[in-house]
């Protein structure tokens, strides 16, 4: 079962990494951010307390009554550090194609290496083969999109898609340990508060607070609930997943999403892929079925 959630965590972030480009064209990207955050939030603490009455979901939900003050300052430390991987992720979408800011933002090394020496997981020899076809997919898509709005503002992007790759490795990585104090769906509710939170101190520190009342915001409301119904399935899902799949497989198998972006950014914004993207899908298409099978 667990690769069936990352493949639906994948399609999901898939679609909503790629919208995010369509949500931000009219709004500051730390309100859109807020906004999401406050549905889904709203969404998963209603979720949470319907589980928690009528006893379903009861697998995902763990009896948190001896969660540490200790335990709770690493949740909240690490989903405040999740916090800056999207805002960087989202920050790049301003200025770059949806197909150059993905791919670079989903190069989960970090996550790897924070699995292998903080988490003490098993390296399996077909994660070399795996992990090294998806750095060539991730370089042969990303290297031969020249046509970029601007020197200046390809290289934000590049630095900005990488801090958001560093942030989300880590803290991807390391979210195992807290769902196993309190479950997939109660750490699904904690993470979106935590960002929501993070959202609206970030808005307040950068005078964008002062912009969230006008009610042309108000006018897209409805991309902000399609952001928040995929990135709420999205999480629910890899958090499902991160209960019993190791985090090198889930990083290889992940790679669905950045397919399923390439898929959406041509279909939104009719951005189209060289031959050698093409390849570069195929690619990271092998390292999912390789790691699938064996």
């Amino acid at each position: 079962m667990g690769v069936l959630f990352v493949i639906l965590s994948a399609i999901s972030f898939g679609i909503s990494n790629a919208f995010w480009k369509k949500a931000i064209a009219e709004t500051p990207f730390i309100l859109v951010i807020f906004f999401r955050g406050v549905i889904t939030t709203t969404l998963f603490g209603v979720v949470w307390l319907l589980a928690s009455k009528y006893n379903f979901f009861s697998t995902y939900i763990v009896n948190a009554s001896n969660f540490t003050s200790l335990q709770l300052f690493y949740t909240f430390t690490i989903c405040f550090f999740s916090g800056f991987g999207l805002l960087f992720f989202v920050r790049s979408m301003q200025y770059e194609k949806v197909s150059i800011v993905v791919p670079l933002s989903s190069v989960n090394i970090f996550s790897i290496l924070t699995a292998t020496f903080l988490l003490h997981e098993a390296w399996q020899p077909v994660y070399t083969i795996g992990i090294g076809l998806t750095i060539v997919g991730v370089w042969l898509v990303f290297a031969n999109n020249q046509k970029t709005t601007s020197v200046r503002n390809f290289k934000g992007s590049l630095y900005t898609s990488l801090l958001a790759s560093f942030f989300w490795g880590i803290s991807y990585a390391l979210f195992k340990i807290p769902i196993k104090w309190v479950g997939a769906l109660t750490f699904s509710f904690i993470l979106e508060l935590s960002i929501t939170f993070f959202a609206l101190v970030t808005a307040i520190v950068n005078g964008t607070i002062t912009e969230i009342f006008k009610k042309e915001h108000f006018k897209t409301a409805h991309h902000y609930f399609i952001l928040a119904i995929l990135l709420a399935g999205g999480t629910f899902f890899i958090n499902l997943a991160l209960i019993n799949t190791p985090i090198t497989a889930i990083n290889i198998l992940s790679n669905t999403s950045q397919l399923v972006a390439l898929l959406f950014a041509y279909l939104l914004y009719q951005e189209k892929l060289l031959l050698k993207q093409w390849i570069g899908v195929l690619a990271i298409l092998t390292a999912i079925v390789l790691i699938s099978i064996l």
